[in-house]
C-alpha cells in the first residue's frame, strides 16, 4: 500500500506525478510495468485542501472535455438531490454514486460497473448536524496524468459549489492507478518540462525522452493516436490552446435555476 499526504490538490498532482516518475524505485513493491505502462497497487492520497489550478487546455483538452466529464460522471437529478442531503440530513455519513458506465460487452446484464473508473464520494462527519468535515473518494481505477487531472478539477468545482461543507480531510482511495510513459511524452513542454527527466539511468524518464524524441523531436514520426496526432499538428503549425480556468468551470447552473423555479 502506498500512503502519501499533500497540502492541495496542486501540491498533489504535481509532486505525486514527479515521485512517480523519479522515484518510482521506492515503490517497487507496490507497481509493475507492462510495455509502456505503469501500475500501482492500493495508493491512498490525502490533501488538506482542494485549491486546484490545474489547466485543462495544458492537457491537451478542450471545453468539450468539461461537458464531457460532467455529462459521463454526474447525474443532474442525483447532484441536485446531494445538495438537500447536505443541508438536510441527520446521518453522520452520505454517499453520492457517480454514474454507471458499461463497458464493451457482449453480455446481456447491462447493470456491471465495468468502465466506470470512479465510484462514489463519501461525506462524513463527527455528529449528525453541522458541517460535514471529511470527504472520501472512491475509484475502481485511473489513469494518473491526464484523467486523475480533469478528476481533480471536477473535484474543486464540486466542493466549491456544493453547500455546508468544511472539508478538512480529502481522501483518495485508488486500488489500481496507471500511467503511460508513451501519454506522458505528450504532457511535456506545457505539464512538464523534459529536461527535468534528463536522467538516462532512470528507466520511466528513459523512455518519457524516446517517446518525446520519437513524436516531437526533429525526426519525428507521425503518430496514429488521436491526441499525439492533435498535438504534433498544433506544434507544427504553432497553434495554441486558450487556456481554461477552472473558475470559468459551471455545474448545471442553468437547470438549477430552473428547478428552483418549479
Amino acid at each position: 500500500m502506498i500512503y502519501l499526504e499533500y497540502s492541495d490538490f496542486d501540491n498533489l498532482y504535481h509532486d505525486f506525478s514527479r515521485l512517480l516518475i523519479n522515484d518510482l524505485e521506492k515503490y517497487k513493491d507496490d507497481s509493475f510495468i507492462i510495455g509502456a505502462t505503469v501500475y500501482l497497487n492500493n495508493v491512498i492520497l490525502k490533501a488538506t485542501s482542494c485549491d486546484c489550478h490545474l489547466d485543462m487546455a495544458d492537457f491537451n483538452y478542450t471545453r468539450s472535455k468539461w461537458t464531457t466529464l460532467v455529462n459521463k460522471y454526474v447525474d443532474k437529478e442525483s447532484y441536485f438531490d446531494l445538495k438537500e442531503r447536505l443541508q438536510t440530513s441527520t446521518a453522520k455519513t452520505l454517499t453520492f454514486n457517480f454514474n454507471i458506465h458499461i463497458g464493451r460487452s457482449t453480455d446481456s446484464d447491462k447493470t456491471k460497473n465495468r468502465d466506470s473508473c470512479l465510484v462514489a464520494l463519501v461525506f462524513s462527519r463527527r455528529g449528525n448536524s453541522g458541517k460535514w468535515t471529511n470527504v472520501s473518494i472512491y475509484y475502481r481505477v485511473t489513469e494518473i496524468f491526464k484523467k486523475f487531472a480533469c478528476d481533480l478539477i471536477l473535484f474543486n468545482r464540486m466542493f466549491n459549489d456544493l453547500p455546508n461543507l468544511d472539508i478538512k480531510e480529502y481522501m483518495f482511495y485508488i486500488p489500481q492507478p496507471f500511467y503511460s510513459t508513451f501519454i506522458l511524452s505528450e504532457l511535456m513542454d506545457k505539464v512538464f518540462d523534459i529536461e527535468e527527466f534528463n536522467h538516462p539511468d532512470n528507466f520511466i524518464c528513459f523512455k518519457i525522452n524516446k517517446f518525446y524524441d520519437k513524436y516531437y523531436g526533429e525526426n519525428a514520426v507521425e503518430s496514429n493516436y488521436h491526441s499525439i496526432a492533435r498535438k504534433q499538428k498544433m506544434k507544427k503549425e504553432g497553434i495554441k490552446r486558450d487556456s481554461i480556468p477552472i473558475e470559468s468551470l459551471k455545474l448545471f447552473n442553468d437547470y438549477y435555476l430552473e428547478k428552483s423555479l418549479w
